[in-house]
């Protein structure tokens, strides 16, 4: 029995078998955009901890700052100042419309938050029945009850008991549906301004001015989940900045801490003035470590330029998968460095042979592809990745 049998074996015999994992690929060290497996094959990593590592693998300024901080200590607790989540608080206030940051785990923990903070905020202001939230079919908001609940999809939800009242759900770009679901017990509408999990649809430019006039109106709030996308992923700080919106609460996880786990709300100060000590907390959030590494991702995603690099590589990565002629592709969508190619089929086969001929992608939905390579990944790493793409559809499955 070889090394990579006898670590399967003790996976099936030991671990809940939750994860539909490809059993001929093992990583085992990554560096740049690359990774390598337990017999030593290359890939080129476009999957990127499903958006998560934002500038790859084995960064040198991320290991420094790792290495720096684990040589002070790993965790304090909140019950102390620590520093580090004040600077990155800073960073995150001054580059969005946001007063306040409070730092969690993950993206399911940050938006179990921003429906705590929502209902806390309304339910003072306009009374106990204020605490209807509004999501959109497709969506996915997280794997926890109250994150849950606010993700309207069965093949998430089935079997797991009652979700948390008080959601309503409403199909993405539809206006007149949104306008019926709202009344005076709405409390917020939550939403992606690009759809992750649901298959890389944007909100029309329309439809977000009509949330924004219905939340208006109904003096509710706008909750903009940007786990997945915001931090530079569609070329800007926040995918919502491209609309001229200024959501009340906004979450965060993903690339913030580059691998180790963190999330973050940010919010009005208007909001945040209704949460007090002993009201909402966490064990590990907003460790030093992840804080530190996250002065980084951060340091990076604030700068022009960069950001301007990603549109760039984003512009390029589509123009190419746009010309890939088969038979086999229905569309591609997508915003920056967050592009996907919806197959007429499920998808599943396809980023399986992608992955053994080196390059390692991600489903969206059943019949979509997604393309997250890292932020920084070279315009010849995206050109070698559709090369894979295209080869792989021409030579068959």
């Amino acid at each position: 029995m070889n090394k990579a049998e006898a670590l399967l074996m003790k996976e099936k015999k030991y671990l809940l078998g939750n994860y539909a994992r490809p059993d001929d690929f093992i990583p085992v060290k990554g560096k740049g955009s690359y990774l390598f497996d337990i017999n030593g094959k290359k890939y080129l990593d476009f999957v990127a901890g499903i958006a998560v590592n934002a500038l790859g693998h084995q960064h040198p300024a991320v290991l420094k700052a790792l290495s720096t901080q684990a040589k002070k200590f790993l965790h304090v607790s909140n019950l102390y100042h620590n520093g580090l989540d004040a600077d990155a608080a800073e960073v995150l206030v001054e580059n969005t419309c946001a007063d306040r940051a409070f730092f969690c785990n993950s993206g399911t923990e940050a938006n179990e938050a921003a429906i705590k903070f929502a209902r806390r905020y309304c339910i003072r202001k306009c009374g106990k029945e204020k605490f209807e939230i509004i999501t959109f079919n497709n969506a996915f908001h997280g794997r926890t009850y109250g994150a849950l609940s606010a993700t309207p999809q069965a093949k998430y939800q089935e079997d797991f008991g009652p979700m948390l009242g008080g959601f309503k759900y409403v199909d993405f770009n539809d206006a007149a549906a949104l306008e019926k679901a709202f009344s005076a017990n709405t409390c917020a509408v939550m939403m992606e301004f690009l759809q992750g999990e649901g298959g890389g649809y944007s909100a029309s430019k329309d439809f977000v001015n009509t949330i924004a006039e219905l939340c208006k109106k109904y003096n509710a709030l706008l909750i903009a989940d940007e786990v997945q996308c915001g931090l530079g992923r569609t070329g800007l700080f926040m995918s919502h900045q491209e609309y001229d919106v200024k959501p009340d609460i906004i979450t965060l996880a993903k690339p913030i801490g580059l691998g180790l786990p963190l999330g973050s709300v940010l919010m009005t100060e208007a909001i945040a003035s209704e949460i007090k000590p002993g009201d909402h907390g966490t064990t590990f959030g907003g460790n030093p470590a992840a804080l530190a590494i996250t002065q980084v991702i951060l340091g990076k995603v604030a700068d022009k330029k960069f950001l301007a690099g990603v549109r760039k590589k984003g512009a390029l990565l589509m123009k190419l998968l746009s010309n890939v002629k088969s038979d086999q592709i229905a569309g591609v969508r997508g915003k920056g460095l967050w592009v996907c190619v919806e197959m007429k089929d499920k998808a599943g086969d396809i980023i399986n042979a992608l992955r053994k001929n080196g390059l390692l992608t991600v489903k969206a939905g059943a019949q979509c592809i997604r393309f997250l390579p890292p932020l920084n990944v070279s315009e010849s790493e995206i050109k070698a990745a559709v090369k894979i793409f295209e080869k792989t559809l021409t030579q068959g499955l």
